[in-house]
C-alpha cells in the first residue's frame, strides 16, 4: 500500500482481482493463436508462450515489490500522472488533448482540479519521463485505472519487441534459440526491470524493435 500525493493510499482492491484473470485469458488466447499460426515455419516459437509467460510473472512480481516492499518509486509517480490524465480526459476530452499532445505550459496546470488530481510536476515537466506518461496514459485507461491490470498490459505489449530481437536472432544463427531464450526472454534481471510501468521497459523494447528492423 502506497500513500500518492494526489490519489491518497493505492492499495489491491477486490475488482482487480477479477479483471486480471478476464485480460489474461485474452492475452493468452491471442498469444496461442499466434504461436500456433507461425510455429510450424519458424520453430523458435516453442518458446512463445514461456517467454509470455515469464514477461508477465516479471511485471507482476515487480508491481508487488514496488507495492508492498519499496512503497513508491519511479512506477507509481508515472502511474500516479496518468491516473490524473485519464480523469482528465473523463472531464473534458479537449483539455486532454491539448495537455497530452503539447509541451507543459504553467497555463495547463489549471485544466487540473481536485476531481481529476494533479500530475507530477518532475513528471510532466520533462520531455523524457513525460513520454512514459503518453505512453502509458491509454493502457491505464484501458485497465479502469488498476495499477496491476495496467502493469499486465506493459509487460504484454512490451514483449512484441523483445520478441522479434530473439526471433531474428534466432534466424541470423541457427541453433542458438535456447542460448537466445536465457539471454532475451528469461534472464531474470531483464525480466524484473524491463516489464514493469518503468522507462526501462519501454526503452528496451524499442531498442529491440530498432535491432529488428
Amino acid at each position: 500500500m502506497i500513500e500518492t500525493t494526489y490519489f491518497g493510499k493505492i492499495e489491491l482492491e477486490v475488482w482487480e482481482f477479477a479483471l486480471l484473470p478476464f485480460y489474461l485469458l485474452l492475452i493468452l488466447i491471442f498469444s496461442a493463436r499466434v504461436k500456433r499460426i507461425n510455429l510450424k515455419a519458424h520453430p523458435e516459437y516453442k518458446y512463445y508462450m514461456t517467454g509470455l509467460f515469464a514477461k508477465i510473472f516479471g511485471g507482476l512480481a515487480f508491481a508487488l515489490v514496488y507495492l508492498y516492499y519499496y512503497g513508491g518509486g519511479d512506477t507509481i509517480s508515472y502511474y500516479e500522472t496518468s491516473l490524473a490524465f485519464v480523469n482528465l480526459f473523463n472531464k473534458s476530452p479537449q483539455h486532454f488533448l491539448e495537455a497530452y499532445f503539447n509541451p507543459y505550459t504553467p497555463e495547463m496546470r489549471y485544466y487540473f482540479d481536485n476531481s481529476t488530481g494533479y500530475p507530477l510536476g518532475y513528471i510532466w515537466h520533462v520531455p523524457s519521463t513525460f513520454m512514459v506518461v503518453r505512453i502509458i496514459t491509454p493502457i491505464v485507461y484501458l485497465a479502469n485505472k488498476s495499477y496491476l491490470v495496467s502493469t499486465l498490459l506493459v509487460s504484454w505489449l512490451t514483449y512484441f519487441g523483445v520478441w522479434k530481437a530473439f526471433s531474428s536472432l534466432c534466424r541470423m544463427f541457427k541453433g542458438n534459440d535456447l542460448r537466445f531464450a536465457w539471454a532475451f526472454l528469461f534472464f531474470p534481471s531483464v525480466v524484473f526491470w524491463g516489464s514493469g510501468i518503468l522507462k526501462d521497459s519501454f526503452t528496451f523494447t524499442a531498442a529491440c524493435w530498432m535491432f529488428y528492423l
